[in-house]
């Protein structure tokens, strides 16, 4: 064999493996942006981890890549723009890479617990880099479509499968694996540092020149083709959901998106794509699928997964032809269908009951069968235009010429669009920013307090209480429960809870809450259940003047009403809410200003679901004499506590407001279908880490729901009924692993110093990841918490060393979900995100801690290995753009 041959052998290899690595990048650039981008937009609006956002206005930020899309689309319909666009693609891609690593490093390295607030700025971080993302895709895209055909993908089409089924296993395992967002980010961060280097070695000499008006409506057509078969996904994936009540989780329920598209029947849906595809009746097949759709899915059930391979897979086929323009339409509207289809799982069980969720996913099923046929039946009408008209002739171009400098003007403009939306929003929309930092010293009191106890009035009752650790207990001081008509006044019921109470050393924080149509006068106000007209509101303050005059300080702390953002608790507007609120406020100051006044706490946040009323309060006034805001937390996933936490802590200073926060509900159910159900177990860790968490934060109080769970006749009658199963008891006043935890936090913490400075931990990166908080008496008895909280690391524990300064007796360690507990005759212990917590007496007052984490080499290992590529990847792209 020749010299000549070999070579030519060896270029051909080269080729092939070119090709290959070509049309991965192109599946992997096409599913980041129309299906990776859509689950991390699911993790960003409904969890609190590792992002979080501060209000509305935050959230918003979260349009920034889509907005950018649309803003670079448009003049990018001129070829010199597009050309200039696709020069600059490696670039973008090194971009992306970049923040995406600091991204991960600040979400690596960040200790909850010693954080810049506005602590949102790593979503901003990661809404720029997603920017940069999908614009560097964008770019991509275009270079595909622009340049000449050549061997730009495997030559073989077993090999072409095998890429393909290759790129989506890892699409698919990025996806399901994440158990946050982290693992998205540093698969995407690869790619795009090996895509970079690639772009810079191939600059555009000549262009394929489409005119503009055939290029515009195909655009147009591939544009409604793909929104109609995204609304395709979207309609399916509401229907596999809704088929049954998938109980837990929302962490459970994530898992349950990805069944179908590991199913025979997903892949009898992507080959039919691509056989219609390639036999040319693709619109025919369209339509089957769209009707499929609209009218016999029900009936077709073992169907409906391959009705989403073939809607995935001949949205793929249609990319290629995607305009500037329309891939950006057509990113913002299958982000959204992700979106939507993720939460439709995530609120499966409660779609079938009343209330917000059943009626949003009514109106999307409702607009979706309409929008459907729709853009459906334009695309096949553009479609159908294009191929009877008579088409310009395409031709090859020289590239048009744009300068370095054009280009790097480009990039800067680009760059400032990108950031602007997230400056704008921490300028004027966000609380001011300062170090939250934690103290030495944090005074706890007696945080534990319960709701809905005491009710029984009996010595077992507040028997178990006392061996809770519960010192306050929440209680609905209800209008109509005090004057059942406008002439009577009954003080009976609440006054013998009062005194029982008062027998058994219990604080009480009563709510003074909801309406009373019995006394009120105004026509509306006498039918709308939980509203007060405004003309009302007098018969309502005097209901508050009657209740705190006659009990005084016999109370602990007043309330003032209850989760009024939801229409369950408040059905009117939010402005007279408010004024209302701030009469009470300035009746119960009147009345005493002694008193202690807390309020008024909204539902639990979850993600950018923030209650903007919270807000409302401070603004509307409402909050000048309450001394604690407070706010309510149910969350599935503990490591959201921080970020929820400093929501509220960031609000108080944007207004001011010095108050400590109490939080006068928290908890999650262990049966039934919220979406924030946990296992007992995870219930154990929740009681420890909240409590932990908010007295770090300075929160004085928090309230845990309830007491106990519906009787049993009640769970078994209610099963679905989430609200029989938040107790710390169950129905008949067993322990939980919850309430042991709750003890045990309430028993060795309550009348102690949290002392951050005596905790000496040491370990590098894998420190940051521990959290370690030190409970000290005056007497020296100590109780140290410790959990991992890995955020790239697949380990699920890590060593740690502990010396106790010459300890005056052996540590205990304590099982946090049982009584159970055993000394600690080790120096090195494993700590997970189980909590460990250790009780000993400190030889003194000031004796320190020591704590040292042992590496974690996969989360040291992994970060410098992304850093290394980040830097090797600019490496290549100096050199490519030198030769």
């Amino acid at each position: 064999m020749g010299v000549v041959e070999v070579t030519e052998g060896m270029q051909r290899e080269r080729t092939r493996t070119r090709g290959a690595l070509v049309f991965a990048a192109g599946i992997f650039a096409w599913a980041e942006t129309f299906i990776l981008v859509g689950f991390q937009y699911y993790w960003a609006i409904f969890k609190s981890y590792p992002l979080s956002t501060e209000n509305w206005w935050t959230g918003l930020a979260a349009l920034t890549p889509f907005l950018l899309l649309l803003i670079i689309g448009i003049p990018a319909c001129a070829l010199r723009f597009r050309v200039a666009l696709v020069r600059l693609e490696s670039l973008l891609h090194l971009t992306a890479s970049a923040l995406l690593f600091v991204l991960l490093a600040v979400v690596a390295t960040q200790d909850p617990f010693d954080m810049l607030v506005p602590f949102t700025w790593p979503f901003h971080l990661w809404a720029i880099a997603t920017s940069f993302v999908v614009l560097a895709n964008l770019a991509r895209l275009q270079r595909q479509r622009l340049e000449l055909p050549e061997a730009g993908r495997p030559q073989s089409r077993w090999a072409l499968a095998a890429v393909a089924v290759f790129v989506w296993g890892i699409v698919l395992g990025t996806a399901v694996a994440s158990k946050s967002p982290a693992w998205c980010w540093a698969v995407s961060l690869a790619a795009h540092a090996l895509m970079a280097p690639y772009a810079a070695k191939r600059p555009l000499s000549s262009v394929v020149s489409v005119p503009l008006r055939q290029r515009a409506v195909r655009g147009a057509a591939v544009m409604l083709e793909t929104v109609a078969l995204g609304l395709v996904v979207l309609l399916v994936s509401m229907q596999l959901a809704t088929a049954t009540r998938i109980m837990g989780s929302l962490e459970v329920k994530f898992v349950e998106v990805f069944q179908p598209y590991v199913s025979g029947w997903f892949l009898v849906g992507v080959l039919f794509a691509i056989l219609a595809k390639r036999l040319k009746f693709a619109w025919l097949a369209h339509a089957v699928v769209v009707g499929v759709a609209l009218f016999a899915v029900k009936q077709v059930g073992p169907m409906l997964p391959a009705l989403l391979g073939y809607a995935l897979a001949a949205m793929f086929m249609a990319n290629a032809r995607q305009t500037t323009l329309g891939y950006g339409v057509s990113a913002l509207v299958v982000t959204a269908v992700w979106v939507l289809s993720i939460a439709t799982y995530a609120f499966s069980a409660m779609v079938p009951d009343p209330g917000m969720p059943k009626d949003m996913a009514s109106l999307i099923l409702q607009y979706g069968h309409t929008a459907l046929p729709i853009a459906f039946a334009a695309a096949a009408l553009l479609a159908l235009a294009l191929r009877f008209a008579k088409e310009g002739a395409s031709g090859l171009l020289e590239a048009p010429h744009s300068g370095r400098g054009k280009v790097g003007l480009l990039y800067v403009a680009i760059i400032v669009l990108a950031i602007a939306p997230s400056l704008y929003v921490i300028a004027l929309k966000s609380g001011p920013p300062f170090l939250m930092q934690r103290a030495d010293r944090i005074p706890v009191k007696e945080p534990g307090g319960v709701c809905h106890a005491g009710y029984s009035r009996s010595d077992d009752e507040y028997a178990i209480l006392d061996q809770l650790g519960a010192s306050i207990m929440r209680v609905d001081f209800h209008w109509s429960s005090f004057q059942p008509n406008p002439d009577t006044w009954t003080f009976d019921d609440k006054d013998a809870y009062v005194a029982a109470a008062e027998t058994h050393g219990k604080k009480v924080l009563a709510l003074l809450d909801f309406d009373n149509n019995g006394v009120e006068q105004d026509p509306v106000g006498k039918e709308r259940d939980l509203y007060i007209a405004p003309q009302d509101v007098p018969l309502f303050l005097e209901y508050v003047r009657r209740v705190v005059t006659h009990y005084g300080d016999r109370i602990y702390a007043w309330e003032i009403w209850n989760e009024p953002s939801l229409t369950r608790f408040w059905d009117g507007p939010a402005e007279e809410f408010y004024d209302l609120a701030k009469q009470v406020a300035n009746t119960l100051h009147e009345i005493d200003p002694n008193l202690r006044v807390v309020g008024t706490a909204m539902h639990g946040p979850l993600g950018i679901w923030t209650p903007h009323q919270s807000e409302g309060l401070f603004a509307a006034g409402a909050m000048a004499y309450v001394d604690h805001p407070s706010f309510h937390l149910y969350a599935t996933d503990p490591r959201a506590y921080p970020n929820e936490f400093s929501k509220y802590l960031a609000l108080n200073k944007k207004y001011g407001h010095d108050g400590a926060l109490w939080i006068t509900e928290l908890g999650d159910p262990d049966g039934g279908f919220y979406p924030w159900r946990a296992t007992p177990e995870q219930l154990a860790e929740h009681a420890i880490k909240s409590y932990t968490t908010a007295t770090s934060y300075g929160v004085e109080t928090l309230v845990w729901y309830c007491l106990q769970d519906g009787n049993a006749e009640q769970q078994r009658e209610h099963r679905v009924d989430s609200e029989c199963f938040f107790g710390l008891l169950g129905p008949d006043r067993e322990w939980k692993p919850a309430a042991y935890a709750y003890s045990l936090f309430n028993t060795h913490c309550s009348n102690s110093e949290l002392r951050s400075g005596l905790v000496d931990r040491t370990g590098g990166l894998t420190a940051r990841q521990v959290r370690a908080s030190l409970y000290r008496r005056a007497d020296g008895e100590s109780t140290l918490i410790l959990w991992y909280d890995p955020v790239l690391s697949g380990q699920r524990s890590v060593r740690v060393a502990l010396n106790f300064e010459d300890a005056a007796d052996t540590p205990v360690v304590h099982d946090i979900g049982s009584s159970y507990t055993k000394q600690l005759l080790d120096d090195v212990i494993d700590v997970s995100e189980h909590p460990t917590v250790i009780t000993y007496r400190a030889s003194n007052a000031d004796a320190p801690v020591h704590v040292a984490v042992k590496s974690a080499v996969v989360d040291s290992l992994l970060i410098v290995s992304l850093a290394a590529g980040v830097v090797f990847s600019g490496m290549a792209c100096a050199a490519a753009r030198r030769d």
